[in-house]
């Protein structure tokens, strides 16, 4: 079982958090299974933390989740033009001004697909 944390610097106690994606690790390092929730952080950057950390009040599941399963069992629910290869890295700035322009419609469309569900 994880440790308790006092505070993360992003995030806000007893505060509400959509998960707008997912991820699953099956060999984490003392190979039980790894789960991760992508959440929009109180700034609505998107970030990463365990499940551990969370209580779930809504089992719904956005319509425009896919699922992918890698050659490593590593599986993501999430849109599926966040799960092509080279989305984020695009989102975070790597990539041609477009492509980064182009990533950035994606995800916000995503995004609105995603409140609309919750």
């Amino acid at each position: 079982m994880a440790e308790p944390v006092e505070s993360i610097p992003s995030l806000t106690l007893g505060h509400e958090y959509l998960v707008i994606s997912m991820f699953m690790d099956a060999y984490s390092k003392d190979r039980t299974p790894a789960v991760w929730l992508q959440i929009l952080n109180d700034s609505g950057e998107p970030e990463w933390h365990s499940i551990l950390m969370w209580e779930m009040v809504s089992a719904a599941l956005p319509e425009n989740w896919t699922v992918a399963i890698d050659e490593k069992s590593t599986i993501r629910f999430a849109p599926a033009s966040w799960l092509e290869p080279g989305f984020w890295d695009r989102f975070f700035g790597h990539g041609s001004q477009e492509e980064i322009r182009k990533a950035h419609e994606t995800y916000r469309h995503e995004l609105e697909l995603i409140n609309a569900a919750s």
